[in-house]
């Protein structure tokens, strides 16, 4: 069975053997560039065809359109709505259910994610569920790097390290769920924070149909609060960077499973400092 979180190559497709004649390669999402980086033929019904011209600005849009703000100050950064020339949803048999997912900061992981972990693996289908770390980096609300994160993830959450994902072709939940369609998945379920359910349930259903091509779309609501969500209230991701900022291990270490021992609890402690920017000596002479 292919891996959801490797994107199609198109690998031993008639398509394929066309592109390869035509001295052609793929640029993603079903589409072949040539050897100018001119997105010129894409996959339709496994079969190589031509592009409009107005398709063929599709890619290179995809990489240089600003992403849209968010809808609402709660919505998580990396789900702005996809671009208006995204490609349209490949003509795919569905052999698969419903695949079951959460899409998050994690930054960094906390016991809360756990929780929304664990919502995730209990609605899934066989146990059929992914969780997809975003790929956001900045010093304020996502200091960790994608890598050092899932890491940190997989130390945390074993029973569900498997099925966490890290791939760069994810950079928002819509890009997470074209590649489910293309899969071959007929339905798909998403599991969030209570204060982002509404807007889940807007945006994945704005684009079934132009994006991507579900039977059925289901948002499950996790919990009443979001573990990624700003503020202090309860464990999140926020108090646990505020902790870190003021060099206060023991509250930080509130956030991380009992499962891990003091000194790995230090290491990330330590490591999300270092990406904030932060000298603990000097924090330390301050208070």
């Amino acid at each position: 069975m292919i891996s959801f979180s490797q994107f199609l190559t198109e690998a031993q497709t008639p398509a394929s053997e066309q592109a390869k004649k035509l001295g052609l390669v793929s640029a993603g999402f079903g589409n072949w560039k040539d050897p100018s980086g001119k997105v010129t033929h894409t996959t339709k019904g496994g079969q190589l065809v031509p592009v409009a011209v107005k398709q063929q600005a599709a890619p290179q849009q995809q990489q240089q359109e600003p992403a849209a703000p968010e809808p609402q100050a709660q919505a998580p950064e990396p789900e702005q709505e996809v671009e208006k020339e995204a490609p349209r949803p490949a003509d795919v048999e569905k052999t698969k259910g419903t695949l079951t997912i959460a899409f998050g900061r994690f930054n960094p992981p906390t016991t809360g994610h756990e929780k929304l972990l664990n919502a995730v693996a209990n609605h899934s289908d066989d146990g059929d569920y992914m969780i997809i770390p975003s790929r956001s980096v900045d010093k304020k609300k996502n200091p960790l790097d994608t890598d050092t994160k899932v890491g940190i993830m997989k130390q945390m959450y074993p029973d569900h390290a498997d099925k966490i994902v890290n791939d760069e072709g994810n950079r928002t939940i819509f890009d997470v769920m074209r590649q489910a369609h293309n899969d071959g998945y007929a339905n798909i379920r998403i599991v969030g924070g209570g204060d982002r359910v509404k807007e889940y349930e807007k945006l994945a259903n704005k684009y079934n149909g132009s994006t991507y091509q579900f039977d059925e779309i289901e948002v499950i609501n996790a919990g009443d609060r979001d573990p990624d969500a700003e503020g202090t209230e309860g464990m999140s991701a926020s108090k646990m960077r505020k902790a870190a900022s003021e060099n206060d291990f023991r509250a930080f270490r509130q956030g991380v499973p009992d499962s891990l021992n003091n000194k790995a609890a230090m290491k990330i402690f330590t490591d999300l400092q270092k990406a904030m920017g932060i000298d603990p000596k000097e924090e330390t002479k301050r208070s």
